[in-house]
């Protein structure tokens, strides 16, 4: 790696770190602890636990190859389980209606993405860590429960639970790993890895897009 691709990548990590700290995780704990109108659970349930398959594959990229990014990556998935695990508990304690049938639909998602990635597992030998496995999950356990975020707030008319500063520093910190991978893509070309990341950050923001169209409508 150059040393300009040193200092991109820090700045990267950094940006991301600060907007999480700044703004993702303040604005929305504080919005949950008097409002979830529009909230679902499993929003932030799935997450976690894609956080936490991630952590564990990063972990072990790690043990194996002891570098500054993959030390990178294992604090960035760290903080991914610490983060959604308060907004999970956040909204357990305060919501009045702690499942609705959304959270069905995200829960019978959840398992058929992984029944599906376990199918690509065992018919094609690939190991979990595998792009088109985790892209996989990916959309189950990301974009899907924020599709269905978007038509939750639809259908209860309110957003109220949905902070202003988790929107946008949202949008920042798609925005900020969508500029990561194409600026790996444009230094070193495309591969599998790099083309399903894409894949899997361009659906996240477009269903993130949704949300922020049905908190836009119902504000």
């Amino acid at each position: 790696m150059s040393k300009r691709e040193k200092i991109i990548s820090e700045l990267m990590f950094w940006l991301q770190m600060l907007v999480i700290v700044a703004f993702f995780i303040p604005y929305q704990v504080s919005r949950m602890l008097h409002e979830t109108d529009g909230m679902i659970i499993t929003s932030f349930l799935l997450v976690d636990i894609y956080c936490a398959f991630m952590l564990s594959l990063a972990w072990n990229a790690y043990k194996a190859n002891p570098t500054r990014i993959a030390r990178q990556m294992v604090a960035t998935w760290i903080l991914g389980v610490v983060l959604y695990t308060l907004f999970t508990l956040t909204f357990a304690f305060n919501a009045c209606k702690l499942w609705n049938p959304n959270d069905n639909v995200n829960a019978v998602n959840a398992a058929i993405g992984v029944m599906g990635a376990l199918a690509l597992v065992r018919a094609k030998a690939l190991p979990w860590s595998h792009p088109d496995v985790r892209m996989n999950l990916a959309i189950s356990f990301r974009v899907i429960p924020q599709t269905m975020l978007a038509l939750n707030i639809f259908a209860s008319q309110s957003s109220k639970g949905v902070a202003t500063e988790f929107v946008i520093s949202f949008h920042a910190l798609i925005a900020l790993r969508i500029a990561g991978i194409l600026y790996a893509i444009k230094e070193h070309g495309t591969d599998r890895n790099r083309r399903c990341m894409l894949i899997s950050e361009s659906l996240g923001w477009a269903s993130w897009c949704l949300v922020t169209a049905a908190w836009l409508v119902h504000r």
